[in-house]
């Protein structure tokens, strides 16, 4: 799993995890993110709220993620892959 208390660093802006089989779900966003990497993992649950506003490249691709794509909304990142997931309904 993925520790909350590294997606709450301050001073972290890249997070690579690809490639790990972390299994659980996605803590919530509220580090300066610029990149975040998760794919090819086992993660699974909804996608959480994204508080960075400084994100611009989010890869969650190959995971079993699921539900809405409600937190992406207002969120303008540059580089998006949710590619094999379960996601539903539109990001607009």
């Amino acid at each position: 799993t993925i520790p909350r208390s590294l997606m709450k660093s301050p001073s972290l802006t890249e997070l690579d995890l690809n490639y790990n089989r972390l299994r659980g779900t996605i803590p919530p966003f509220l580090s300066p993110f610029r990149a975040v990497y998760l794919s090819f993992n086992e993660l699974e649950g909804t996608l959480p709220p994204i508080a960075s506003r400084a994100l611009e490249t989010l890869e969650l691709a190959q995971n079993n993620l699921n539900g809405t794509l409600e937190n992406l909304r207002g969120i303008v990142v540059r580089n998006l892959d949710l590619n094999y997931n379960k996601f539903t309904g539109e990001a607009a």
